[in-house]
């Protein structure tokens, strides 16, 4: 069997989270099979037309599926995917969240905690709960798969210690501590796309986090049960690019000239393509910092990280031995008393740059 697994169309962040989550199912609908690994909703109470817009979509991806019979609790479903809530979805216990009603109205099957068969393919999931209860939430329900089928869970977490992956999973479980003996682990909550060995990301369909590590193709996993492979299959998205802009002793129409430089850059392309430009910089003097840039290019983000050089040189004399735990001598050099100077050096000590600019 052919099974396409996507996850994370945050349906209603952005009008791009309708028309990709739509081309991911449009093309998903081809094969046996669709999971969804949670997060099809960016909001737990999404509004009436976000959800208008996905009955729609899940209405036509029912009518294109294959007729395989889904069984569940004894009660039968046909073509439709089955799903997870994801962290998005999440509500309070005893609240009935959106995926459970688009269960309820025969549009998904939701797998969170029920063992779902489609002829010899066994389904299990978990939807996403806080990382710091995941693994006890894991032991709690008990996975354990079923002879004679294809095993495969669900999940919504960050899996830590995937090769490869160790600078985006610093939280969630460890492989190793994941139910045993499954053939398939598909995971969703994770924006970028991943496969090794049995466990398998499909990333976002939108770009919601503007990070380096979501400037990757989006789309979904076509995972072959026989043959064990599984090949991404790319949609159509709005580019996004990220840079950096690093300059010591700048003037602040400097600084405006290299985001423009970075601007220049990038490939015209439709839809506008997304630029995340991180400025690190350091003035000559002290001035106003206006980086107001009008384009029609790309659709620009400024994450501005500005100080004085003075500030600068003063808070690297403040992290050195010298004057680190001399308050005093702190004291001299910053020019002034001030009321929350134990933070600073509780700032200082931890190494935290930011915090330690901002008390001063």
């Amino acid at each position: 069997m052919k099974i396409a697994v996507t996850s994370d169309f945050h349906l209603g962040y952005n009008e791009d989270s309708f028309t990709q989550a739509r081309e991911a199912l449009e093309k998903a609908s081809a094969y046996d099979l669709i999971l969804i690994c949670g997060d099809i909703f960016d909001s737990r109470n999404p509004t009436q037309e976000t959800i208008y817009e996905a009955v729609k979509m899940l209405s036509e991806t029912k009518k294109k599926l294959k007729p395989f019979k889904i069984i569940q609790n004894g009660v039968e479903f046909q073509n439709v995917p089955i799903v997870i809530p994801g962290t998005h979805e999440r509500r309070s216990k005893g609240a009935p969240n959106i995926i459970q009603i688009l269960h309820e109205s025969g549009l998904v099957v939701n797998t969170h905690a029920v063992k779902t068969k489609v002829e010899n393919i066994l389904v299990q999931g978990m939807g996403g709960v806080p990382d710091d209860i995941s693994l006890e939430a894991l032991k709690a329900l008990n996975f354990k798969p079923e002879p004679g089928f294809f095993n495969i869970l669900l999940l919504h977490q960050n899996i830590k210690n995937l090769e490869g992956q160790s600078s985006e999973f610093q939280e969630g479980v460890l492989t190793s501590e994941l139910p045993e003996n499954f053939d398939l682990y598909c995971d969703g909550h994770v924006h970028h796309h991943f496969f090794s060995q049995n466990i398998l990301i499909p990333g976002s369909t939108v770009v919601t986090q503007m990070k380096k590590i979501e400037a990757t193709p989006k789309g979904f996993y076509v995972y072959d049960t026989e043959s064990k492979k599984a090949e991404f299959k790319e949609i159509k998205t709005r580019k996004l690019y990220v840079s950096e802009v690093n300059l010591e002793n700048a003037s602040a129409k400097e600084i405006k000239q290299k985001i423009e430089e970075e601007i220049s850059k990038i490939p015209v392309s439709i839809p506008l393509p997304m630029l995340r430009v991180i400025v690190n910089a350091t003035l000559k003097e002290k001035e106003d910092v206006d980086l107001k840039i009008k384009t029609n290019k790309v659709l620009l983000t400024i994450e501005k990280n500005i100080t004085s050089s003075t500030l600068k040189d003063k808070i690297s004399q403040l992290r050195s031995k010298e004057y680190k735990n001399n308050k005093q001598k702190t004291i001299e050099l910053i020019g002034r008393k001030f009321e929350k100077g134990d933070e600073l050096f509780e700032a200082l000590e931890k190494g935290e740059m930011e915090k330690a600019i901002s008390l001063l």
